[in-house]
């Protein structure tokens, strides 16, 4: 696909967002989630809440009454009450983290998004190489403020970077972001992109 030939002509795939899929960026991963249960979900009902595929295991398990143990579902969340419509008094996950086809992470917590890597970790610009000369390693988003991730904000927030760089290592050092017991992660050997996970 030649995204830049469909933009041209006025065929904008993911509306304003950033990037594609493979992409650390917003278009490389948002996408809506629908649910249909009519006893339970009036139509046309919409919700903000971040969620993820993932969290499909722990929601069929709440549904069905069915305990997960402590190595499934290590980042599976229960979207039950979501769909049940019960308030929240905090937000249903602590933070989201995403990847890139080239193994990149990124933490989302709120409005903030911290992007591990120089670019998009993908395909589009800047693609990792020499796209990355002279960029800064990490980038930090404010979602409220830059939807389409264009203004990197990591140099005036460090508090927020340190925090969100605390999140993420916690949850590869624990192999988890839900509570209980930690479990290793797959394969036991450190990536490139991990580079900042002990600086």
């Amino acid at each position: 696909v030649d995204y830049d030939e469909l933009a041209a002509v006025g065929h904008i795939l993911f509306y304003v967002f950033r990037a594609h899929e493979a992409d650390i960026y917003a278009g490389g991963h948002r996408i809506p989630l629908l649910v249909r249960w009519p006893q339970t979900i009036a139509p046309g009902r919409t919700c903000d809440e971040t969620v993820c595929l993932v969290d499909l295991l722990a929601t069929c398990a709440d549904l069905v009454g069915a305990a997960l143990p402590d190595n499934a579902g290590e980042d599976s969340v229960s979207n039950l009450p979501l769909w049940r419509g019960d308030a929240l008094t905090r937000p249903l996950r602590e933070a989201t983290v995403h990847s890139s086809m080239d193994g990149s992470l990124s933490i989302r917590r709120g409005h903030w998004k911290l992007e591990m890597c120089a670019g998009s970790g993908g395909w589009s610009y800047p693609a990792p190489g020499p796209d990355y000369a002279g960029l800064p390693p990490l980038q930090l988003y404010d979602l409220d403020a830059d939807i389409g991730e264009r203004q990197n904000v990591a140099a005036t927030h460090p508090e927020i970077v340190e925090e969100l760089t605390d999140l993420l290592t916690r949850y590869i050092r624990e192999g988890r972001s839900t509570p209980g017991a930690a479990q290793s992660n797959a394969g036991g050997a450190r990536w490139e992109q991990l580079w900042w996970l002990d600086s």
